[in-house]
């Protein structure tokens, strides 16, 4: 089992319930420890150096790194290995507030395409990346080969918003009671139901200017639309 998934989406989270409350045996979402380790000794630059080498060569034993574009050699890997993937993707405005509040994605103080990101071309802005990746979690959700679920979702009702892709996937519940985490992951100070609390009611939407709104104006709104996330209010 695979989860993919942009930064600040959920990925982290969707691992762990799926990992408690099923059979799958969940792929981890980038390179091993030892290159962790080794990467985290060194300055940012040299950091995504050690990642992008380390996936360039064992990118089949994790079906490569979690926030990449599934691009073909992946997409067939998942077929051949027979992997069950998920992909989370999140409100294209919600996903920039949250990079912009924790920019992890920037190196040197700048963002850069990574190598092991896979993106088929150049991107111009955080949102064109969200574009590309998410149009290819759509196109290959209606080709059968992965599920799809939205990070609101997932964060709101876990076990609502995981049901179908479950049986999409054939995961088999574990456990009829469902198992959730309180504790955050990725050192967020707020709890569970903080960040559920927070998307259920769009607080992310007051921190949205007159930039974002124009910025959303320009994506492809029947990708928006195919995701529920067509928002008369933001046009």
């Amino acid at each position: 089992m695979k989860v993919y998934g942009e930064r600040n989406s959920g990925t982290n989270y969707a691992l762990r319930v799926i990992a408690a409350n099923t059979d799958a045996e969940v792929l981890p979402g980038g390179a091993s420890g030892w290159a962790r380790h080794l990467a985290h000794r060194l300055p940012p630059s040299g950091r995504e150096r050690v990642l992008d080498a380390w996936d360039s060569r064992f990118w089949r034993r994790n079906a490569g790194w979690k926030h990449c574009f599934i691009d073909d050699e992946i997409a067939a890997w998942i077929r051949t290995a027979d992997i069950r993937a998920l992909a989370v993707t999140k409100h294209p405005m919600a996903w920039l507030v949250s990079l912009e509040r924790s920019p992890y994605h920037l190196a040197d103080g700048r963002h850069r395409a990574l190598r092991r990101e896979r993106l088929p071309v150049a991107a111009d802005s955080l949102l064109d990346i969200w574009r590309l990746k998410t149009e290819r979690y759509v196109e290959l959700q209606r080709a059968g080969l992965i599920a799809l679920v939205r990070s609101e979702d997932l964060l709101v009702d876990p076990e609502e918003a995981l049901a179908p892709a479950f049986d999409a996937l054939c995961l088999i519940r574990t456990a009829t009671t469902w198992t959730d985490f309180e504790r955050s992951v990725k050192h967020d100070p707020r709890s569970q139901t903080e960040i559920r609390g927070y998307y259920a009611s769009e607080t992310w939407r007051e921190s949205l200017t007159g930039d974002h709104r124009q910025a959303y104006a320009q994506l492809d709104h029947d990708l928006l639309r195919s995701l529920g996330y067509l928002d008369e209010a933001l046009d």
